[in-house]
């Protein structure tokens, strides 16, 4: 029996067994072909979120893991959740209800049902593969409420949130219809607000109970702007808000304007680097929107946010975490118009024939060819090497140099540039110097005593460093408090002499 070891996981080999005998190899031969066992997911799934349903009823929802650490296709979905309350469970690793789901790569969501109300919970969520159940997730903790509760039916008012009237004079008539679930108390309230957030307070309404739960009330008004009305639900515990936008007909069209802006939210040469994308749009309410990568839809991360009701003006934001680069599109749409925006990111290649010479005692010239198409500056690192000293300074994209200062002679250091652009970095480009400092040798020494505050001439033999022109640059603290540099003053190398005052 033999033991082969460092495979890589969930890999297929080929394993030849030959025999010898005295030399000789036998023409007979085993072949065996063989896979090794993967490796549970190394990376629990992001963006885990929780959204209460009602007092007993909550829906987790959560995004993928990195690719990187998925080894392999992702089966399942592992959900556990408890009680915070460590009465319940007699140590940290029980207590616990699990659940499996299935999924895929691209996340996945889950109902939990059967909770205490009025009651704090955590839960986790863990990929699965073929190999196994990988890392939990950082607990999320959540409170259900008690049965005093309401819950809008999502963002679905008449007509998907788009009410489209005639244009044929300047006041308008329509019914705006909301619906909620909910039990009611003395402290429920249902109002209608305009664009501009005055309350509308003059309409008839009318409300109507179909069971001790639902509850849906109609308001026929008379609209005099167009823009962006919002519905109010609240009770003594909790309150909801919706939106629906009201416009002629010409007006409620998707329009995106401006480009899809880019954020960068982490270092890109971290292991989950992250990025959000925002695009803008005005006009009636979208019914949809929809983000992709390289034709690819993204179901996840992504989030729509009304920032003005009066232009009904609103940003589309996607996170993206982990792949960064790629064609990125942005499509709105609603019943009457669509539009769409893209944005490439993509990261510039890393900084060319970089060099590196000293520019004096104490300070670095880096050099690189400059140039390169997209790139809008540069950004150069130094770290002293088993030392605490470190910084940074920037180039524009049109400079081909940056000058480092205030480095300590006869010290290692490590430098390193990058090139941005407006979306991501290049990778860095690393390169090494030591800071050469000035070499002294004392060659007379005076065979005088001197008394104080006398001057006197040492004759020493001076190497300096040069600058990058090849002039000795010199940079000295004296011997004692009153030297003064002005009084060494040299062109030659090596210098000949020092005059101070001792």
């Amino acid at each position: 029996m033999f033991t082969l070891t460092g495979l890589e996981e969930g890999s297929t080999y080929s394993v030849t067994v030959m025999t010898t005998l005295c030399g000789l190899q036998d023409n007979e031969e085993d072949r065996i072909i063989a896979t090794t066992m993967p490796a549970v997911p190394s990376a629990a799934p992001l963006y885990v979120d929780v959204l209460v349903e009602n007092s007993t009823t909550v829906t987790v929802q959560w995004g993928p893991i990195d690719c990187v650490h998925e080894n392999g296709n992702i089966t399942h979905y592992s959900v556990r959740y408890r009680e915070v309350d460590s009465s319940k469970h007699d140590s940290e690793g029980s207590g616990w209800n699990n659940g499996m789901v299935s999924g895929d790569s691209s996340g996945g969501m889950a109902t939990i049902s059967g909770l205490t109300k009025e009651t704090v919970y955590t839960v986790e969520i863990a990929a699965q593969n073929a190999a196994g159940t990988g890392v939990y997730s950082n607990p999320k903790s959540f409170q259900t409420p008690n049965d005093v509760y309401i819950s809008l039916n999502g963002d679905i008012i008449q007509n998907h949130g788009l009410v489209v009237v005639n244009n044929s004079g300047s006041n308008y008539s329509t019914s705006l219809l909301c619906h909620y679930d909910g039990h009611l108390d003395a402290n429920c309230e249902l109002d209608w607000f305009t664009p501009n957030s005055s309350r509308i307070t003059t309409d008839s309404a009318e409300q109507s109970t179909t069971s001790n739960t639902v509850v849906s009330l109609t308001r026929t008004t008379a609209i005099a702007m167009e823009g962006i009305y919002h519905c109010t639900v609240c009770n003594g515990n909790a309150s909801r808000k919706v939106y629906v936008g009201i416009y002629p007909i010409d007006e409620g069209l998707i329009q995106i304007y401006g480009n899809v802006t880019f954020v960068l939210d982490s270092n890109p040469n971290e292991a989950t680097p992250q990025f959000r994308l925002c695009c803008t749009s005005t006009g009636g309410p979208a019914t949809s929107v929809t983000w992709s990568r390289d034709s690819e839809t993204l179901s996840k991360g992504t989030e729509t946010v009304l920032n003005d009701a009066t232009t009904a003006q609103y940003t589309h934001t996607l996170t993206v975490t982990g792949k960064l680069e790629g064609l990125y599109a942005c499509s709105v749409a609603n019943e009457i118009s669509n539009d769409s925006a893209r944005l490439n990111v993509t990261a510039p290649s890393p900084p060319s024939d970089v060099k590196l010479s000293q520019n004096g005692l104490r300070s670095v010239l880096v050099s690189w060819t400059s140039g390169v198409p997209a790139v809008t500056g540069y950004v150069v690192y130094y770290q002293e090497q088993n030392g605490e000293q470190n910084g940074s300074v920037t180039a524009e994209g049109s400079e081909s140099a940056a000058n480092i200062t205030g480095l300590n002679p006869g010290t290692n250091y490590s430098i390193e540039i990058v090139a941005t652009s407006s979306t991501l970095p290049s990778d860095p480009t690393l390169k090494h110097i030591t800071i050469e400092q000035a070499s002294i040798s004392l060659y007379a020494t005076p065979s005088y005593l001197v008394e104080v505050g006398h001057n006197v001439t040492l004759t020493c033999s001076v190497s300096l460093p040069k600058d990058v022109a090849g002039t000795p640059v010199y940079d000295w603290e004296g011997p004692a408090d009153n030297f003064d540099p002005a009084l060494f003053e040299c062109d030659e190398d090596p210098c000949r002499s020092i005059t101070t005052l001792y």
